[in-house]
């Protein structure tokens, strides 16, 4: 304003370590004589009517289920665990703010020689059908593990605020 009667508020949100909140923000003003107020932003910056600060880490949990019975997953690939039944693997991701997209998984299949072998065509975790949604949990089950082979998996999610998940390996 011209008669240097500006006033400039700052308005601080997500200061909590926590913060993982959507915020919706409305500006109006008007003076003592029911003039509406001109608003205006610093240069370079828009008037956001909606946003969501994120400070949350996701989580990653993983567990294996051998016919009907939990199976011990193990990160030692000399130690793996055994069964003779087929393997079905499923990852949670704890995160409000979920996006397939950001969810990556990789599968690897050794031979009792260790060689590398191809006995299971993993499917694209990036599409939000694979995956269900209950309240913050998103969980995806991997295709059953049915072929002779020494399976290890690692999975990976960073949220839409950058904050990454730590990996399961």
């Amino acid at each position: 304003l011209d008669d240097q009667r500006a006033i400039t508020y700052k308005i601080g949100f997500g200061k909590e370590a926590d913060a993982d909140h959507d915020y919706k923000v409305a500006m109006t003003g008007r003076d003592a004589s029911g003039n509406q107020a001109e608003i205006s932003f610093a240069d370079g910056s828009v008037a956001p009517s909606e946003f969501t600060i994120d400070k949350v880490v996701p989580i990653i949990r993983v567990s294996a289920e051998s016919d009907g019975k939990s199976l011990a997953m193990t990160t030692d690939p000399d130690n793996p665990a055994f069964t003779q039944h087929f393997v079905t693997v499923t990852e949670v991701v704890e995160e409000r703010n979920f996006d397939a997209k950001d969810a990556s998984y990789t599968i690897t299949q050794k031979n009792a020689k260790k060689q590398d072998v191809s006995v299971y065509q993993p499917i694209d975790i990036t599409k939000n059908n694979v995956w269900k949604k209950n309240g913050t949990e998103n969980t995806f089950t991997a295709n059953v593990f049915s072929e002779d082979a020494n399976y290890s998996a690692s999975f990976e999610y960073t949220d839409l605020a950058g904050n990454a998940a730590v990996p399961y390996e």
